[in-house]
């Protein structure tokens, strides 16, 4: 029996639309995630309208950009980070670099950047939450 090139087959393509799929939901959360990290930061930091900063950041990069450079130094965190915040920080950043890193390796296919994301924003994720809590470990406490 010979395989119609045109038709390929059927296994290869359920993978490729399982990860398209868990890709599609990667880049979801952690876009979700980035506004997230700024509606709290924001809110920690007594930044008025945090919910606006938050959303912005997420509809247009240069605002997160400014939040981040500008408005976020210059104010103090009322609190410390919390576990659930560094793990959705976490998210957040694997989710950007993810992003470039697709955007400037990948082929400009969407759904071959959508395979790739679905295998780095899990990895670059947890490798991002390893790193932080190893170093939020050894900062010391100013409480």
């Amino acid at each position: 029996m010979v395989s119609d090139p045109a038709f390929p087959p059927a296994v290869p393509l359920a993978f490729a639309a399982w990860f398209a799929t868990v890709g599609g939901v990667a880049v979801t959360a952690s876009t979700l995630a980035v506004a997230y990290a700024v509606i709290v930061d924001a809110r920690a930091r007594d930044v008025s309208l945090p919910t606006l900063w938050g959303v912005a950041s997420v509809a247009m990069w240069p605002i997160g950009l400014y939040y981040v450079a500008v408005v976020a130094r210059r104010r103090e965190r009322s609190s410390r980070r919390t576990r659930r915040e560094l793990a959705i920080l976490s998210l957040a950043a694997g989710g950007l670099v993810s992003f470039v890193t697709v955007a400037t390796l990948a082929p400009p296919d969407p759904v071959t950047q959508l395979l790739w994301a679905g295998m780095l924003v899990p990895a670059l994720a947890s490798l991002v939450y390893v790193l932080s809590t190893r170093l939020r470990r050894d900062r010391p406490r100013h409480d």
